[in-house]
């Protein structure tokens, strides 16, 4: 019996009433939660509301590791302060998803 996460975070960018299950989204693949809808609204609120702290922009990819503050790389990246000069932004299948966006 495969054990599934449930849905979690915050609701910074789609209120928790109008989250969409699980199961609706995960896949063997990432199909079901590329062409899902409402991931098209994260990535059209997060152009529309993104404002860069910063002039510099340190981009990685994502991490297996959720959330990606806890993964041993950007760990080591704030843990040493240098997210105090450049805005921290994470390039997935998903999409580019800034810090601020990293829980929701």
């Amino acid at each position: 019996m495969s054990k599934k996460k449930e849905n979690c975070g915050n609701e910074k960018l789609i209120p928790k009433n109008e989250w969409v299950s699980a199961d609706e989204i995960q896949g063997e693949d990432e199909t079901k939660i590329l062409q899902h809808p409402i991931l098209e609204r994260c990535f059209q609120k997060i152009n529309q509301e993104f404002n860069p702290k910063h002039k510099i922009a340190f981009v990685s990819m994502c991490t297996v590791t959720r959330p990606y503050r806890n993964s041993h790389k950007f760990k080591v990246f704030f843990d040493r302060g240098y997210n105090k000069n450049a805005d921290v932004i994470v390039g997935s299948s998903e999409g580019i998803v800034p810090e601020e966006y990293w829980e929701s």
